[in-house]
């Protein structure tokens, strides 16, 4: 007898929703549970639970996911990996705390430095 795993939990017509994208929602709807539960431990939680951010976060995730996915699904790897390469390096640099407007200068370079990079290697030897 073995485990039934069901990676469509509702499904209409072509419309359906996965099981696991309703687990990561319960998940990250407990950890703000939890750090609600931390936060009221302290005098004052409100500066550490922004709501505003949190609601922008949920309301600007859904479609993202949703945009990302179906661009993702039909551009070819050599479009989406530098892309998501791109995204995770601005987010580290951001993470570590690096100011907006230097984060900026920082991205263009890159973003020039890695067409130059591109346009050299793609470009055939010998032809002008």
């Amino acid at each position: 007898m073995g485990l039934r795993v069901y990676p469509k939990l509702f499904q209409y017509g072509n419309f359906f929703i996965p099981t696991y994208g309703v687990l990561v929602a319960l998940a990250f709807l407990a950890g703000l549970w939890v750090t609600l539960k931390l936060a009221r431990r302290t005098e004052d939680a409100s500066t550490y639970v922004e709501f505003g951010v949190t609601v922008s976060l949920v309301i600007g995730s859904v479609p993202a996911v949703f945009v990302g996915s179906l661009v993702s699904s039909s551009a070819p790897d050599r479009f989406v990996r530098p892309a998501i390469t791109f995204v995770i390096f601005a987010s580290g640099l951001k993470y570590v705390g690096v100011a907006t407007t230097a984060l900026g200068w920082i991205l263009c370079a890159v973003l020039l430095a890695g067409g130059a990079a591109w346009f050299a290697i793609t470009r055939p030897l010998g032809r002008s």
